[in-house]
Formats: structure tokens, sequence, C-alpha cells
């Protein structure tokens, strides 16, 4: 059985924004993928959806919801939760899984990536290089792949005893030996594959496809590359639920400011070149409303 994890807890940082999230990522997956099962790790039991097929506990214990808030409020800079998919990954219901944040939105077909997890234990996102105004908001990227870094929002994995170990013990003991967040151990993994990768099957995926953060996109539109994005990254529930309604199409996300304010020409390295085989959205295979 193959599928879609969530990682989510509201009641540590109070609200629900990232349970509502999570339901419109599950969403545009499941109107894609209707035969794929999607999970959800959550603190708050009460908080349900139907189009999650398992709803399971974040936490095992009261050690690891302890050790969460200090991994947010000692280790993390932005105090984000983002080490609750350190806590749950391994504990996914799937023989393959895709591990997606709760601010992603699927826009085409991604079955290719549990097709390739025949090949691979792990798979990473590449990050890119964000340009940051004095104020340290997001206003482009420098460049848009980094080959050897990794963004943590999307990545997948199979059941198999390599991944579990990167996934599980090895990830929890390198955050609390260098007290980093988890997104750049996995950059260190990435970068020391000898250590730390070395009974594993790995691979990159690009990020401009499967994780194209919101920073990226008027640089990819400028360079013939948004038709491949599959998953795009982007906290915005309001104007993706306008998307998934077909109310508003893909290009209408560039008319958003904080889009606009994302200027390609901060780019200092120029982009690969367009996929031939991957551009423009191929029939019946991406979200209504969501075609140009």
């Amino acid at each position: 059985m193959n599928g879609i994890i969530y990682c989510i807890s509201d009641s540590i940082k109070g609200g629900r924004t990232y349970f509502d999230q999570a339901v419109l990522s599950a969403k545009s997956a499941k109107r894609l993928h209707p035969d794929l099962k999607i999970a959800i790790f959550r603190d708050e039991p009460y908080l349900n959806d139907s189009v999650f097929d398992f709803h399971l506990p974040v936490f095992k214990n009261s050690d690891e919801r302890d050790w969460t808030l200090h991994y947010m409020n000692e280790w993390s800079p932005t105090k984000r939760i983002t080490n609750l998919k350190v806590l749950c990954s391994t504990r996914s219901p799937f023989e393959k899984t895709l591990h997606l944040d709760a601010d992603t939105y699927v826009i085409q077909t991604i079955y290719e990536i549990f097709d390739m997890l025949d090949d691979f234990d792990i798979m990473f996102t590449n990050e890119d290089l964000p340009k940051l105004n004095d104020g340290g908001r997001n206003i482009g990227s420098r460049i848009l792949t980094i080959p050897d870094g990794v963004n943590s929002g999307v990545y997948a994995f199979s059941n198999t005893p390599a991944a579990k170990r990167i996934l599980g013990k090895q990830w929890i003991e390198a955050i609390e030996e260098l007290e980093i967040g988890e997104q750049t151990v996995l950059t260190r993994f990435v970068r020391d594959p000898q250590k730390y990768l070395y009974d594993a099957k790995w691979k990159m995926l690009d990020n401009i496809i499967y994780n194209a953060q919101r920073r990226m996109w008027r640089s990819m539109k400028k360079y013939g590359l948004w038709e491949e994005a599959k998953i795009l990254h982007f906290a915005s529930p309001v104007n993706f639920n306008k998307l998934y309604e077909g109310k508003i199409s893909l290009n209408d996300l560039f008319e958003l400011d904080e889009v606009k304010e994302c200027d390609p020409a901060y780019l200092i390295e120029k982009p690969r070149e367009p996929n031939k085989q991957q551009t423009g959205h191929r029939k019946g295979n991406s979200m209504r409303g969501a075609s140009d």
C-alpha cells in the first residue's frame, strides 16, 4: 500500500491552521490520486477529516512532546515545529511513503515518485538559495536548485531498514547532538553520504518539479520551467482553495503581492533548460482550474 503522510500539531502553537492547510493539501492530492491512501499524524484527536484514511497520534508519550517543545524553543531559529516529521516518518503505515508539508499543493500526478521507490530507499528534494530583504522576508531565489541542499518539506521513502535508520534514530540523534534543525541535518546527510547514507540507495528529486517554493515561481516562469511544477509549496490556503474550486488558474497566483515581489533578477545562476518531455499539463492530469 502506497500513501502520503502529513505531520501537524496545533495544540503546541494554538489554532488549527496547520490542520486546515493539510486538509486542503490532501484534497489536492486525492483528486488526482484517488487510489492513494493518506494519513495524518496529529496531536489533537478531535481534528478529523474524511480526506484522511488514517488519523494517527503524533506523540507516543509525553517525552516525545517535551522533546518537540525543547526543539522549538531552544534549537529552532524560526520557532517552527517541523521536527514532528522526525517523530512520525518511521511510523508511516505505508510500504512507500511521500511526506508533504501541510502548506503544499499538488497540481499534477506524481505516481512516478512511488515507481522510483522500487529502486531507492529514500528520495530528498533540493533546496533553493533564497534572497531575503532587510526584514528577512523571502523576495526571490538567487539559485533555484542547490544540488546538495535538501528541503525537508517533501521527501519520499520505502519501508526498508536503511530508510528507517536514516529517518529514525539517526535523524533524531543528529538533531540532539548538533542542536540544529531537521532540514539542516538532512543536508548534512547528503553532503557526507559515505558517513550517513552508506547503506541506502538514495536520490535527489528536482525541487522545481516536486517542491516549488513561492519565491521560485516567477523565475521558473521566466525560464520556461513553470509548466513542470507538480507540487507547489506556499502557505496560501485561501488562494489554494480558490484554485481547488476552479475560481482561479495557476497564472492568477502570479498576481499575488507576495509572489510579485519575488524578482527573477536576483538569480545569480541561470537555471537548467526546460525538460521538453515534461512541459505542459498533460490532458486529464492537472487540477481542475489549475491549467493555464
